[in-house]
């Protein structure tokens, strides 16, 4: 079972539209997507919402979460919790996943912190190209971190840089360097919406599919077939010179 938000209007009361706006429920960039709070243990979630039709991201989360891949350091892919399937929406599915902060929330500190994020990326696209499976949007917005315990204030989830009061301030935290060696900073790749997994290396083939965050890549240029692998690997790269080291594609 999940929380239902605590602003959630009382039946029979007249309607109040402040009530739904109070100062810290600021709407997620994406409608599809909702915190909850797991109420067994009480460990903050993401619930997204998918059309049952394109249950294939759901699939994806959970190869990786097989039981020979759970304990392998090289897989950095988001743990699909479970999987729940309103009777009142039998057209959707939604997928529960650990709430996660944007890897960049805040600046790295020190050198060995950046290291360590190109290091996580870089050994994860790796591993999920070796289970031969591309994921055709590894962007800057795809990459997540597990690093709820680096705050020393709970964040608010839709607005990781604030804390939960919904304040226009920065969230207190710890640098990454200062996390227990118990709970280290951890990145995760999310969203397998335009994943593709081929059954073995010989069976691997070029082909074209939606383009994702970053369209600048050539193998999206035209309309010819492309191998999906290069393409994560481009947005990588791309991620890697613009969003990291503030360089322009155009210089």
């Amino acid at each position: 079972m999940y929380f239902v938000r605590r602003w959630r209007q009382e039946p029979g009361k007249p309607h109040d539209p402040s009530f739904f706006a109070p100062p810290n429920s600021y709407d997620h960039q994406r409608e599809n997507i909702l915190d909850a709070v797991r109420e067994t243990d009480g460990l903050p979630v993401t619930l997204k919402a998918i059309k049952a039709c394109y249950e294939d991201e759901a699939q994806h989360a959970q190869f990786f979460g097989q039981r020979k891949f759970k304990g392998d350091a090289r897989n950095h892919c988001i743990q699909l919790l479970e999987v729940l399937r309103p009777p009142s929406a039998p057209e959707i599915v939604i997928l529960v996943f650990p709430r996660l902060v944007p890897w960049d929330v805040f600046p790295f500190t020190r050198m060995d912190e950046a290291l360590d994020f190109v290091g996580q990326v870089l050994e994860g696209l790796a591993f999920m190209h070796a289970q031969n499976f591309a994921h055709r949007d590894a962007s800057w917005g795809n990459i997540m971190m597990e690093g709820l315990q680096l705050y020393l204030e709970p964040p608010h989830p839709s607005r990781p840089a604030w804390p939960a009061s919904g304040e226009p301030r920065h969230a207190r935290h710890i640098a990454r360097y200062d996390a227990e060696p118990s709970k280290p900073v951890r990145y995760v790749f999310i969203d397998f919406g335009l994943s593709v997994r081929f059954p073995s290396t010989e069976q691997q083939c070029k082909g074209r599919g939606p383009a994702g965050q970053d369209r600048s890549a050539p193998e999206l240029a035209g309309d010819q077939p492309y191998d999906p692998f290069a393409l994560d690997v481009y947005c990588i790269g791309s991620l890697l010179l613009i969003h990291w080291l503030n360089v322009s594609r155009y210089t």
